[in-house]
């Protein structure tokens, strides 16, 4: 799941290289928000783009968050799911000051008020949701609202630490997401298995909370599930599509693995110690992007190169906006 702007972009390189994405576009229409993309946008990227290339590319309505977005924005992605099927993808709960602030504004805290905007359903994913009372996690759990979970995002912003072990226990679907680059910078799921894992037992003193096998479907069926996708994609079967990853487990990091009757350590290894070093195919819908660790649709380092000359062009258009910022005032 990918949420930001210029989706229509995202779902074109997408496609070039093979990828599988769901497209959630930043919508915002309150007042003073139009730096965001429009439900417009959002209604013509499903027209355009989803269930292009054989399927791998879905659009889902993307609303930033309350404070962002009008009650007609609620209306219409309640509107464009009925009418298209797609998913709704949006923000709540992520720090405790947010949703005294959303309670102040609203009169309800952020589940209540997405729940009276109709929005909770198993068509619907959550990003965040760290500070969720019992009463929201089971209404969570009985709309059948999926979460995304981001650990280290929560962790680098100091939003705190999501109560995941109840979300399980009250059978949400919790998948591992990253947020975005800037409040993330690896973008690694390596790391989030590892951290998400870490971070419940550090807080909960608690070693045996959240286990390696809980972890690895969190980032496998659950994710896919969360998705609108587990019957499709997110584990190993006859039927599914071919959305595959190929580690190389002869690698330091890796070593020694056993696998035996009683399961051996390959699946603690797998979540602890795996990092994509280790990864040296991925096929997706049975297409092959990753031969030999290295990209097999694109040049690399004709990507890294153009990006790091595109990235030092918008600091520096930063820089001079705000100077000339300063300057006005």
């Amino acid at each position: 799941m990918d949420m930001y702007r210029f989706m229509a972009r995202c779902a074109d390189a997408a496609g070039e290289i093979g990828l599988r994405v769901n497209l959630a576009p930043y919508v915002a229409d309150a007042p003073g928000k139009d730096f965001f993309a429009t439900r417009a946008e959002n209604r013509a990227l499903i027209h355009s783009h989803h269930g292009a290339q054989s399927g791998r590319i879905q659009v889902w309505m993307g609303l930033e968050h309350l404070f962002y977005c009008t009650p007609d924005a609620y209306r219409e992605a309640l509107q464009c799911q009925a009418d298209y099927g797609v998913g709704i993808h949006t923000h709540a709960s992520e720090q405790k000051e947010e949703d005294d602030a959303v309670k102040a504004e609203f009169g309800r805290r952020s589940i209540a008020q997405l729940d009276h905007y109709g929005i909770l359903g198993e068509r619907t994913l959550i990003a965040h949701c760290v500070w969720l009372t019992d009463d929201e996690i089971q209404r969570v759990a009985d709309t059948g609202t999926s979460i995304a979970h981001c650990p280290i995002s929560n962790a680098k912003l100091a939003s705190g630490v999501a109560r995941v072990p109840e979300m399980l226990a009250a059978g949400i679907t919790v998948g591992l997401g990253t947020d975005g680059p800037v409040c993330n910078n690896s973008l690694s799921l390596f790391e989030e298995m590892k951290f998400a894992s870490l971070i419940q037992k550090a807080t909960r003193l608690d070693a045996t909370v959240l286990p390696a096998d809980q972890i690895l479907r969190m980032a496998t069926i659950n994710g896919a599930r969360a998705l609108g996708l587990g019957d499709r994609i997110g584990s190993l079967e006859v039927g599914k599509q071919a959305d595959l990853l190929l580690l190389d487990l002869a690698q330091p990091n890796l070593t020694p693995t056993e696998i035996n009757a009683a399961g051996g350590n390959l699946l603690w290894n797998l979540v602890f110690a795996a990092d994509a070093r280790n990864v040296t195919a991925v096929w997706v819908d049975g297409r092959q992007l990753i031969a030999n660790g290295r990209a097999t649709q694109v040049s690399e380092q004709t990507v890294i190169s153009e990006a790091q000359q595109q990235g030092l062009a918008l600091f520096q258009q930063y820089r001079d906006i705000s100077h000339l910022r300063t300057s006005m005032v």
